[in-house]
């Protein structure tokens, strides 16, 4: 569990049988995954660098849950609600794709990743799904999220 209201740092849960390992990033309904109420959207965010920001913004109406499949990344966040006791306040996450972590975001808080290794991919599960016509994406300067 984050610091900040409604963020949390979900360990994922991987089952293993003699075929492989099943890893269940997020679900609809399971109480032994991260559960998402709604999911609208799936996408893969790859970046081939090191020391790249991604995102820096917030949402209004999108949830979001992210896992590093591959790399490393710290995330930075800013929660921007201003009924929230937590307004205003920063919290950062590292994940890799060997601690097997799913973080979950809210909609209200800003929200930035900065990859730490070449060749990072992150897997982002929104609740809804992107509107080219109506983005909902708040934008901010890196440095006031860090």
């Amino acid at each position: 569990m984050g610091s900040l209201n409604g963020v949390e740092l979900i360990k994922i849960k991987n089952f293993e049988d003699p075929h492989g390992i099943l890893s269940v990033l997020v679900s609809q309904g399971r109480i032994d995954a991260p559960n998402a109420k709604e999911i609208g959207e799936v996408y893969l965010v790859s970046v081939p660098r090191s020391n790249t920001t991604r995102a820096s913004h917030k949402h209004k109406h999108l949830d979001e849950f992210f896992v590093i499949i591959e790399g490393s990344a710290k995330f930075f966040l800013l929660d921007d609600r201003k009924d929230s006791s937590t307004y205003g306040k920063k919290e950062s996450f590292t994940l890799n794709s060997e601690t097997g972590n799913a973080l979950f975001i809210p909609r209200g808080i800003y929200h930035a990743l900065v990859t730490l290794t070449d060749n990072t991919k992150c897997l982002a599960i929104s609740n809804r799904p992107f509107d080219q016509k109506n983005p909902d994406v708040y934008k901010i300067p890196i440095s006031k999220i860090m």
